[in-house]
C-alpha cells in the first residue's frame, strides 16, 4: 500500500543489496501489482518479481496471463506470478453466491499456463470460459506474442486445507 515511487525506490535498494525477490500485493481499490512491477523491472536488474498476490476472481485469466508474459518479458524472465483466492465482493461475486474458491485458482492456472504455451484450445470452466473464436490470436491458441517462457512459475497465497492440497498439485510453491 505504498505510493508507487516508495515501491520502486525499496525495490531499486533490494536489488543493489542482492534480496533474492520482491513481492507487490495487490489489495481492491489500491494499486495494480502489474503496474507497479512494470515500473520495478525498469529499475532492478537481478532481483526476481513477483505478485504477492493477485486474485483468482479479480481478473480474467486471459489479461493475468497477458500482464504475466509482459512483466516477464519487461523483466527479461524475472517473473513471478502470485494468484489468490482473494474474493472480490459484490452482486456477481463467486463467493457472494455461495460458490468456492478452488475452482477460480485452479482454471486461472490452467488458462495462464495454456497461453504462456501456446497450447490452449477451448476451455470452459466453472468460473472462466475462453473460446479460440472470441480472442482470434495470430497464434491460434495463445497470447498474440510469444512469452519469454511458456512457464512462468506460479505460487500460490492460500490458506486452507483444499487450497492447500491444489497448490500442493499444480502450483510452484505457497506463500
Amino acid at each position: 500500500r505504498l505510493p508507487s515511487p516508495d515501491i520502486i525506490r525499496y525495490a531499486r535498494l533490494a536489488d543493489e543489496a542482492g534480496i533474492g525477490s520482491v513481492w507487490v500485493n495487490e489489495s481492491h481499490y489500491y494499486r495494480s501489482a502489474f503496474s507497479a512491477l512494470a515500473a520495478v523491472a525498469a529499475v532492478t536488474k537481478e532481483t526476481l518479481l513477483g505478485t504477492g498476490v493477485v486474485s483468482a476472481f479479480a481478473r480474467h485469466p486471459a489479461f493475468t496471463a497477458m500482464d504475466a508474459a509482459t512483466i516477464d518479458e519487461i523483466s527479461g524472465g524475472r517473473f513471478l506470478l502470485g494468484i489468490g483466492a482473494t474474493p472480490v465482493w459484490g452482486e456477481n461475486s463467486a463467493l457472494r453466491n455461495g460458490e468456492r474458491p478452488l475452482a477460480a485458482v485452479r482454471e486461472t492456472t490452467e488458462i495462464v499456463r495454456g497461453l504462456l504455451a501456446r497450447n490452449l484450445s477451448d476451455y470452459r470452466g466453472k468460473f472462466f470460459t475462453m473460446l479460440e473464436s472470441d480472442h482470434h490470436s495470430e497464434w491460434g491458441t495463445s497470447l498474440n506474442f510469444k512469452p519469454v517462457r511458456e512457464r512462468i512459475p506460479i505460487f500460490y497465497g492460500v490458506k486452507g486445507k483444499k487450497l492447500l492440497k491444489l497448490a500442493g498439485a499444480t502450483a510452484d510453491g505457497v506463500l
